[in-house]
C-alpha cells in the first residue's frame, strides 16, 4: 500500500490539527468502497466554517487535502473569500478539467460550404483537436488553452476530463512531490487523458462558494 499523501493549505499549523480528524474520514471511505466494492471514491467534509477536508483513493492511490481558511480581521475570525472557487481534484499528475472551448469547432449544417469543406479536411488530416479547458488546482479553475487530446478522440463543451502532462516535457519533471499537476514548476504541455470514471466524473466537481 502507497501510504497516503497528505496536502495542508492556507492556515498550515491549523490544518495540521485536523490530520487525526481527516485520517479518520479515509478509514470511513475505505470501508465504504469495500462494502461497495469500488476501487474509487471520494469523500468531503466541512467540520467548520472555514475548513475543507477532502479524501481520496483510486486503487492504492490515496490523498488527503486539508484547507483551512488564514485568520484574519476582528477578534481573529476567517474572513470569507470575495471571489468565487470550488472544491475540487488535483492530484501529482492528474487533475480535474471542463471543456470550456473546442478548436476547430464543428461548423452548423447551415454553414458556409467553404467552412464545412475546412472542417472535413481537418478531419481526414490527422492533426488533433486542441481545447481550452478549466483546470482544477485543488481551490480553483483555471482557464488553460491549447490542451490536446491525447489521441485523435474528440471531447465536447462541458464534458468532465482529466488532464495530464504532455510527453514533451523531459523526464525530470516527472516528480512525485508535487502536491498538484499545476504546481510549479509547471508542465509546458497539456493533454487530455483518455482515462474516465464512469459515472464519477461530475462528483469531483464539488461547490460554489
Amino acid at each position: 500500500m502507497i501510504p497516503v499523501k497528505i496536502v495542508i493549505d492556507g492556515d498550515i499549523p491549523r490544518g495540521k490539527l485536523f490530520i487525526g480528524m481527516a485520517k479518520g474520514q479515509m478509514q470511513r471511505l475505505r470501508r465504504s468502497m469495500s462494502f461497495q466494492k469500488l476501487r474509487e471514491g471520494f469523500n468531503t467534509t466541512t467540520p467548520f466554517p472555514g475548513v475543507v477536508v477532502q479524501c481520496w483513493r483510486s486503487h492504492s492511490l490515496e490523498v488527503i487535502n486539508i484547507y483551512v481558511e488564514p485568520v484574519g480581521g476582528a477578534g481573529g475570525v476567517a474572513q470569507p473569500k470575495p471571489e468565487q472557487w470550488k472544491e475540487c481534484l488535483c492530484v501529482p499528475h492528474f487533475s480535474f478539467g471542463i471543456v470550456i472551448l473546442v478548436t476547430p469547432e464543428k461548423p452548423a449544417d447551415d454553414a458556409d460550404p467553404e467552412d464545412i469543406a475546412a472542417y472535413n479536411e481537418f478531419l481526414l488530416g490527422g492533426e488533433r483537436f486542441t481545447y481550452s479547458i478549466n483546470l482544477c488546482n485543488t481551490r480553483r479553475y483555471i482557464l488553460y488553452e491549447n490542451v490536446y487530446s491525447a489521441g485523435w478522440e474528440k471531447y465536447n463543451v462541458g464534458q468532465y476530463v482529466l488532464v495530464s502532462m504532455g510527453n514533451d516535457d523531459p523526464i525530470g519533471s516527472y516528480d512525485c512531490e508535487r502536491r498538484c499537476l499545476l504546481q510549479e514548476p509547471e508542465f509546458e504541455v497539456f493533454i487530455v487523458s483518455p482515462l474516465h470514471a464512469l459515472g464519477k466524473m461530475k462528483k469531483w466537481q464539488y461547490w460554489t462558494k
